[in-house]
Order: structure tokens, then C-alpha cells, then sequence
């Protein structure tokens, strides 16, 4: 009873086997080292440097140009012995593994249903890889690989094709390569200038300011528009349809209203705005000679209005009196804009902004208060060099 018992263990595990074979997938592996003349005849494994270019006298007779060939031949053939194997059939050979060892694959020679190709572009040093599965046919690359990675390189090609997945998803803390640093990367540089500018804005106080409507009547809150000059100075880096714009902005207030003509004080002028901030901004026509542009940024607002002071009893009135209020927080940007010129060094600029604080102005004294919401637009003129 036990021989019966162990006899259908045995064909079971066979069966299995079998079926669990011929379920596999098998898959054919080439790989070629492409040359100059790969196309009319294929690159064999490295061959020893020719005997004749090492035997003494074989240089006689010779022109210069054509000893200085034979001697780049030799070095060529020489500088491939730093391997220890062939760098064909030891990248083959890895390939062979990582096939094998994924669930459903095996590499064979013959009698293939798909193919794995790969094709190696010699570089100064490494070689560029190229490789196509045939189950997706969907063809990885990578830009430069050199000996001693062709293990981590192989199990990178295969998860990617067989899995049809790109072979930037398959890196992991155990297999990468030096092509996934970013010391391989070239950068934009860009363009940098400095940039001036100047404007004017409009301040919409919401729902409005305390306000003298008669020199001895008290203040009233009412809307009003708020029109301070301003002047900018900053940093412009264009990168293609990209730009980062970092400024200063200074703005002024151009009205005040005299004790005399609000005796009873608490009228609220604006004195004026420091503004620091950083803009993303992008180009409608990056390659044009003019072009459009708009974006999104932020700045960080600190802003000071000015309230008249009651009148003394004795009338002597003083535009010095005067008691001021501060306010400060984080303020959205919407900005459209036109550059002229831009193939110059000197690059002309008209833009418009609209400011959206994220806060409410709320702050008072023992002279009055504001407590409003004030967006505004600003509208500048400026030159980038």
C-alpha cells in the first residue's frame, strides 16, 4: 500500500512538471554589439589583436597615416581584455537567469515562442542599450551602462519587457544604475535678467474706510479707491515656456486728508506698502519674438495707513498728528501679461496683476481702525536686462 501511495506521489509530481512546463513561456535571447559595419557582418565575440600589427618589421613599408590606424585597431582590441568575459555572452548569460527565474518564463535556444533582442552601442565608456520583447513589442532603452552592471541592467530589462512596464518603474534599492543619477542629466540653463519696473495700483476697500464727509462731523465708514504708486525691483529666469519671477515692491499712498478738514480725527489714509514675492509664469509663444504670458503666485504684503488724530481745543492744527496702523499677510496674484523683444538683451514689459489678500485688514488705535478686505489691480510698465 505504501509502494501505491508513493507511485502516485511520483506520477503526480511528473504530471505537474509536465504541465507547469509546458505552460512556460520560452523565450529565445539575442544579443549583438552593434558597429560601424554591424549590417554586413555581424559582430562576433572580441577577437585577440591581430598578430601581424605585433610582429617586428610588420610596420615596414607603411605610410603614417596608415600605422596610426592599425595602432588605433590594436589599442581597441587590447582595451576589451579589462573584461573578464566576453561582454556579449556574459550579459546573454544574465539575461538567461533572470528569465528563468520568473514564474511562467524559461530561456531556451530553439523552439522559442517569443524573443528577447539586444542590441549594445559601444560609448567612450559603457554602451547604450536597446531591447525589444516580442510578447508587446515594446522596445527599453538605457543611456549608458557599463560591465559591472549588467547583472542589476538584465533583471532591470526583463521585469520591464516581460511585464511590459517602462524601465524607469523597476528600479529598486538593489539595482540601480549610474544612468539613474541626476550628475547624467543635463539641466536647462535659461536666461536670467534683472528687472525694474513701475505702476500704479488700484485698492478697493471692502465693505469701505472711516472717512471725514465735513471738517466737525465724525467719520463715516464709505468705499473708496485707493491709488498708490509703485516701484519694482526684481529677478526674471526664463526657462523655455517657464518662468520664475521673484520682486520687491514698494508703493505709496498720494492722498492725505489735513486735521483741519476732520477736526473730530478717525479718517483713514493709506501711507503705504512693502511687498515681497515669487511668481510662476508661463509663455503662450516661448519661441516667439513677442509673446503673451500669465501665471500664479504669492507675495507676503506689509502694509501701514495713517489715522488723523482729533484737533487740539486750541485749533492748532497740525498735519503731523497722526497715528499709524499696521497690517501684514499672505496675498494671491494673478498676473496677465505682453513681453516685447525677446530675442534682445534689453526685453520691454507690460503687465497686470490682481491681488487677492487671504486676509482681512483688522486692526485699530486709540485714533480708529480698520477692519476691510482691500484686493486690488496693478498695472506695470518695466524693462528686464
Amino acid at each position: 500500500m505504501k509502494r501505491l501511495i508513493t507511485s502516485a506521489v511520483v506520477v503526480l509530481v511528473c504530471a505537474f512538471s509536465v504541465i507547469a512546463e509546458a505552460k512556460d513561456v520560452k523565450v529565445c535571447i539575442e544579443v549583438d554589439i552593434r558597429t560601424l559595419n554591424s549590417e554586413q557582418k555581424p559582430t562576433a565575440e572580441i577577437q585577440p589583436p591581430p598578430e601581424e600589427a605585433t610582429k617586428e618589421g610588420a610596420l615596414k613599408d607603411m605610410s603614417v597615416n596608415e600605422i596610426l590606424k592599425k595602432i588605433r585597431r590594436v589599442k581597441k582590441s587590447e582595451e576589451s581584455y579589462r573584461y573578464p568575459f566576453p561582454p556579449k555572452s556574459y550579459l546573454k548569460r544574465m539575461l538567461e537567469h533572470y528569465i528563468t527565474h520568473e514564474h511562467g518564463f524559461s530561456a531556451v535556444n530553439e523552439s522559442c515562442t517569443q524573443t528577447l533582442r539586444v542590441e549594445l552601442y559601444p560609448l567612450d565608456s559603457g554602451w547604450t542599450v536597446f531591447a525589444r520583447y516580442s510578447g508587446f513589442q515594446q522596445e527599453e532603452k538605457i543611456d549608458r551602462v557599463f560591465y559591472a552592471e549588467f547583472p542589476r541592467a538584465a533583471k532591470r530589462l526583463v521585469t520591464a519587457l516581460i511585464y511590459n512596464l517602462r524601465i524607469e518603474d523597476t528600479i529598486d534599492r538593489l539595482s540601480v544604475l549610474k544612468a539613474d543619477s541626476l550628475e547624467n542629466i543635463e539641466t536647462i540653463k535659461g536666461t536670467h535678467h534683472f528687472v525694474a519696473a513701475v505702476g500704479s495700483a488700484f485698492r478697493f476697500a471692502l465693505p469701505g474706510l472711516d472717512t471725514a464727509v465735513a471738517p466737525d462731523s465724525p467719520v463715516e465708514k464709505q468705499f473708496r479707491l485707493l491709488t498708490p504708486v509703485a516701484l519694482q525691483f526684481g529677478y526674471r529666469g526664463s526657462f523655455r515656456k517657464w518662468c520664475l519671477d521673484a520682486f520687491t515692491r514698494l508703493s505709496f499712498g498720494v492722498g492725505k486728508k489735513a486735521q483741519r478738514n476732520n477736526t473730530l480725527g478717525g479718517h483713514v489714509d493709506h501711507t503705504a506698502d512693502l511687498a515681497m514675492g515669487l511668481n510662476f509664469l508661463w509663455y503662450s509663444d516661448a519661441s516667439g519674438f513677442n509673446s503673451f504670458y500669465s501665471g500664479t503666485g504669492a507675495s507676503f504684503d506689509l502694509s501701514w495707513y495713517d489715522v488723523v488724530e482729533p484737533a487740539k481745543p486750541s485749533k492748532q492744527y497740525s498735519d503731523a498728528e497722526g497715528e499709524t496702523l499696521f497690517g501684514a499677510g499672505l496675498t494671491v496674484n494673478v498676473i496677465l501679461g505682453y513681453e516685447f523683444m525677446r530675442t534682445s538683451r534689453v526685453r520691454p514689459f507690460a503687465q497686470m496683476e490682481f491681488n487677492l489678500p487671504a486676509y482681512v485688514f483688522d486692526t485699530e488705535n486709540n485714533a480708529g481702525e480698520i477692519e476691510a478686505w482691500i484686493p486690488g489691480v496693478t498695472i506695470m510698465a518695466g524693462v528686464m536686462f
